[in-house]
């Protein structure tokens, strides 16, 4: 099975998922929830892995379409509003955003949440990057069961780093530089 289909399905569960939540429906819950862990073991990303295509909605609600950016590092964080570790170092990705390093770009999406609930967050923390909605848990088919979970991309389309867990500003500024050493 090649991983656009596995990640094409893994989505698709986790669309389920959100859906089952929604409208209270255990039992598809708990069948997507088994199935949806089934297909995640068998291809989680991993370092080294090429980015797949994830398809999300910016805060406007326009269709977005995340991808590698060709020679650029890619820093994706994956987080909730309601995630205090994720609120903890918000301030640290909105600093490294102020000093970015040149070629490097910083991508915020936001698992599950109304556009309005993000972008009172995103306000409040001056956060200046992008930030996406991810209403489908698509980056759980990327490794982001936990939040926040934060995805270095290099400036090859692979994955170099997949952080679990906050980070400091110092721990951001490592996972870069670790990309950009020649």
């Amino acid at each position: 099975m090649s991983k656009a289909l596995v990640y094409g399905i893994a989505s698709a569960c986790a669309a389920a998922l959100v859906l089952s939540a929604a409208l209270k429906v255990p039992l598809l819950r708990s069948e997507a929830r088994r199935l949806y862990d089934a297909v995640r073991s068998q291809h989680p990303l991993r370092v080294g892995d090429a980015l797949p295509a994830i398809h999300l909605t910016d805060l406007r609600g326009v269709p977005v379409t995340l991808t590698a950016r060709r020679n650029r590092v890619l820093v994706i964080n994956v987080f909730a509003t309601w995630c205090v570790p994720c609120q903890s170092e918000m301030p640290a990705l909105a600093a490294l955003d102020r000093h970015v390093p040149r070629g490097v770009d910083i991508v915020g999406i936001d698992q599950g949440e109304p556009a309005t609930r993000v972008s009172s967050f995103v306000q409040a923390m001056n956060v200046r990057y992008p930030v996406l909605l991810d209403a489908s848990l698509a980056t759980s088919a990327l490794g982001a069961s936990l939040i926040p979970t934060t995805i270095v991309v290099g400036p090859d389309g692979r994955v170099t780093s997949i952080v679990q867990g906050p980070l400091d500003l110092e721990g951001f500024g490592a996972l870069i530089a670790r990309v950009r050493r020649p």
